[in-house]
């Protein structure tokens, strides 16, 4: 089933060059149709076209660790925040063609696909995606999957005329067509369940640091996404722990230290000093340990805060289901 009605479609170049009886047969295109948005793409093509369209929608990685991204995003298709609330939130929007990537975020990036032209076309969806007949072979359902899982993220992230106006700006829509068209071409998308998409996206936004920390367990790659390509980079995101672990150490050795040499001043004719540094390195030593105490407990109470979170959406899906 297409997700949108024919009079609700946002490109209508491909009625012209699919007749009638060709979107209802799905066997004869035009030599020169060209995919929209892909000028390079020939419709003719039908294992190339069926390649790329594998390429551009599918997130084959994500589909098959699909059951533990819970342990890395909430459990739920709509947890996706609208674009002007990614603002809020101090994110930039970063456009990226690969579906791979679509709603990862890290620190103050989040990384979006621009929507296909070719899936606001509803002559594209009639002779290629949902038809019977199509040309495409049995990977034919995979491909209508990531399509309705990705159209379906956009009416999570396009709520306001706000969002509609951002997502133009940022290149993620075409700019031709406006606020009320799409609206009235994505209202069905809210229709579309989790047993139509793609295992991805039953997700909404993944976080990319975890994504990367949990692929030399589930993908067995050292990361996921590599996005620091220069050394320098990657190792400057390690001194600022370094140099706290130093400091410690450093203050840790220090009271020690005054600690050894008051024995000698306490035996000496400097008792009352030989006593002030014994009483202040203990006292710099207590403190030091309840330094690093508070600051390891709040480490533990916010995993532990996570992983409650996680497990209760996750139960709490399971109970939906039922």
């Amino acid at each position: 089933m297409i997700p949108f009605d024919k009079q609700h479609q946002l490109l209508d170049d491909l009625d012209i060059g699919f007749p009638q009886a060709s979107m209802e047969s799905g066997t004869t295109t035009s030599d020169d149709a060209r995919l929209p948005g892909y000028p390079t793409r020939q419709l003719s093509d039908t294992q190339g076209l069926e390649d790329f369209l594998l390429w551009d929608l599918t997130t084959p990685e994500l589909d098959s660790i699909a059951p533990r991204l819970w342990m890395m995003s909430t459990y739920s298709s709509g947890n996706i925040n609208p674009l002007h609330y990614q603002k809020v939130k101090a994110r930039e929007v970063v456009i990226c063609e690969y579906s791979r990537l679509h709603l990862t975020w890290k620190h103050s990036q989040i990384f979006i696909k621009p929507l296909p032209k070719y899936l606001l076309s509803h002559a594209f969806w009639g002779s290629f995606l949902v038809s019977t007949s199509s040309p495409l072979s049995e990977r034919r359902e995979k491909l209508v999957q990531a399509a309705k899982g990705l159209l379906r993220t956009y009416y999570y992230l396009i709520k306001y005329e706000s969002d509609f106006d951002m997502a133009q700006s940022a290149g993620l829509l075409p700019r031709n067509i406006s606020w009320e068209d799409f609206s009235r071409f994505i209202s069905q998308a809210q229709f579309i369940r989790d047993w139509e998409v793609s295992p991805r996206y039953h997700y909404g936004e993944i976080r990319l640091t975890r994504l990367n920390f949990y692929a030399k367990f589930f993908l067995n790659r050292w990361r996921y996404e590599w996005g620091r390509p220069q050394y320098s980079t990657y190792f400057n995101r390690f001194y600022g722990h370094v140099l706290f672990v130093f400091a410690i150490l450093s203050l840790l050795l220090g009271s020690l230290q005054v600690e050894l040499a008051a024995e000698s001043l306490i035996k000496a004719k400097w008792s009352v000093m030989g006593y002030i540094a014994r009483y202040f390195s203990a006292i710099c030593l207590v403190v030091l340990f309840l330094f690093s105490l508070f600051f390891t407990s709040m480490l533990v109470v916010m995993i532990a805060h996570e992983w409650i979170y996680a497990i209760r959406a996750v139960r709490q899906k399971e109970r939906n289901k039922v």
